[in-house]
């Protein structure tokens, strides 16, 4: 697995971890960011910036330190049926 501060190309993903303290944890279940869920990179990270993502409707800005503590799947080479059961478990 990859944080999301390591993607590279601009595509979906796939959130199957997030650590970090609670705080942060639990503000990103509040948006609906949990694992299963699908993310989309619009723009990736420099040594500077965070990284744009779209995520259910919404463009959202994400600082390096918090896309460090979200682990995601590059969904780039899998079809639908992989993202359903990969969501699943």
């Amino acid at each position: 697995m990859q944080t999301l501060a390591q993607i590279k190309r601009e595509g979906r993903c796939i959130i199957s971890k997030i650590d970090g303290s609670k705080t942060l944890v639990r503000r990103l279940a509040e948006l609906g960011m949990v694992r299963g869920k699908v993310v989309t990179v619009i723009a990736t990270a420099d040594s500077n910036s965070g990284l744009l993502i779209y995520f259910q409707g919404q463009r959202l800005a994400v600082s390096p330190e918090m896309a460090e503590c979200i682990e995601v799947l590059d969904l780039g080479s899998l079809d639908r049926s992989e993202e359903r059961r990969v969501g699943k478990e």
